[in-house]
């Protein structure tokens, strides 16, 4: 009778499923020994994670933006150009990008 309320024990822990969020790279480039990378958090049922671009030289990475309305990245020679839908808003709220991070200049460019 144990063996039998263990087994089922194990079925039904494998039948529920995970709540955590699938991560999904959408976009990666790289140049020389820097990377950047678009990724987007895919939760299940109604959470809403916000994409986010992150920037990986020498084993550091950093977080260049999170944001709902990131449409495209481009890197070229020494600046990224980030393009968002609109105003770059993290959820409802309008966020601030910064203009350097490393050698990099970051540009936005904002389609409406």
């Amino acid at each position: 009778m144990r063996k039998i309320k263990l087994l089922t024990l194990l079925l039904l822990q494998n039948c529920f499923p995970s709540f955590e969020p699938k991560k999904e790279t959408l976009k990666e480039v790289t140049q020389n020994e820097t990377k950047i990378e678009w990724i987007d958090l895919i939760g299940t049922l109604d959470q809403d994670f916000p994409d986010y671009i992150i920037i990986k030289k020498n084993n550091r990475i950093d977080t260049i933006c999170e944001a709902h309305n990131i449409k495209d990245f481009t890197l070229k020679n020494n600046t990224i150009t980030i393009k968002f839908l609109g105003t770059p808003k993290k959820y409802n709220y309008p966020i601030e990008i910064p203009e350097h991070i490393y050698e990099y200049n970051i540009k936005v460019d904002t389609i409406n």
